[in-house]
């Protein structure tokens, strides 16, 4: 069996030491779309993630955001950070593990009380991180969180028509499912009128699998939002888009009272569901570009297709 320093080679490993962290086991964890997730167990007792980055400046902008939402929303605290990876031979970030269930177990498995308490609080850490603002909307360049020169797209059907002619959308959508898509993004584009300039913290994956959340208390609180890989200054309604992308598939008690918590502490427009929905297509169509056979897929595919 390979011991700790095997499993994380030597030139990590040492990093790791250097930083005062002795491991004694090492776990695989789930999550991350562009980057690798470890657990590390210690032998004082702590545990913490070990979070490997292809692209050094994304691990700048994570741990810059976790001391930005520091007491503002619960997120992994920062131990210690390899941005170019010239000590520990990748760029890597060091935090905290989060205690908590992630919402995609709870949901299935609670009780209507429950359901309801979720939706509540999740509506207000979301409010919460869109009560954080910039000068103006863009992907984050590096840990000041100025922006680059990568711009976020605008044009929703534009983006949509370019992103159904690669070949991966032609591979899951036949020729009247892509054109009915251009239809549905013609129908929601107007929404996006004064939208699109936003300047807010925008998670960018707030679904049920990147939220932590324990009972404390008899009350169900979030306890951690995890993996700010893709956040940007944008509509704080991109996130609220992405949680109801499947609300059909929560239960009412959780839909409920994540919709009108969520309009109360923001005061958002009355179509505000419609805007989040138009905001939600770009991530659509952007996944459409990469998604390969599988069941998150599939999802994805009926969802498309029911639109």
């Amino acid at each position: 069996m390979p011991t700790p320093s095997d499993e994380l080679g030597a030139q990590l490993w040492n990093w790791l030491r250097g930083i005062g962290l002795k491991v004694t086991a090492v776990r695989w964890l789930s999550g991350g779309f562009r980057n690798h997730n470890r657990l590390l167990h210690t032998e004082s007792g702590h545990r913490y993630v070990l979070r490997q980055y292809p692209e050094a400046n994304r691990s700048e902008v994570e741990a810059a955001l976790a001391t930005r939402l520091a007491g503002v929303v619960p997120v992994p605290e920062p131990i210690a950070i390899d941005p170019d990876g010239s000590a520990a031979g990748s760029a890597v970030l060091v935090s905290r593990f989060m205690t908590g269930a992630t919402l995609a177990e709870l949901l299935p498995t609670v009780d209507d009380r429950a359901a309801g308490q979720l939706g509540e609080d999740i509506a207000a850490t979301l409010a919460a991180i869109g009560s954080i603002g910039f000068a103006g909307p863009g992907w984050f360049a590096d840990g000041s969180l100025r922006r680059s020169t990568m711009e976020v797209p605008t044009d929703l059907v534009r983006f949509v028509e370019r992103c159904l002619a690669e070949p991966n959308c032609a591979r899951l959508l036949d020729a009247r499912e892509r054109a009915r898509l251009v239809a549905v993004a013609k129908r929601l584009a107007p929404e996006l009128a004064g939208e699109v300039d936003r300047a807010q913290l925008v998670h960018s994956d707030f679904n049920p699998k990147n939220l932590l959340a324990e009972r404390r208390g008899g009350h169900w609180r979030v306890s951690a939002v995890l993996d700010w890989e893709f956040s940007h200054s944008g509509n704080g309604l991109v996130d609220a888009g992405n949680m109801l992308r499947f609300a059909a598939d929560y239960p009412p008690q959780y839909r409920e009272r994540f919709r009108d918590n969520y309009r109360e502490l923001t005061g958002a427009p009355a179509n505000w569901e419609r805007i989040a929905e138009a905001l939600d297509l770009f991530a659509i169509a952007e996944l459409l570009t990469r998604s390969a056979p599988g069941a998150r897929t599939d999802q994805l595919l009926q969802l498309v297709r029911e639109l």
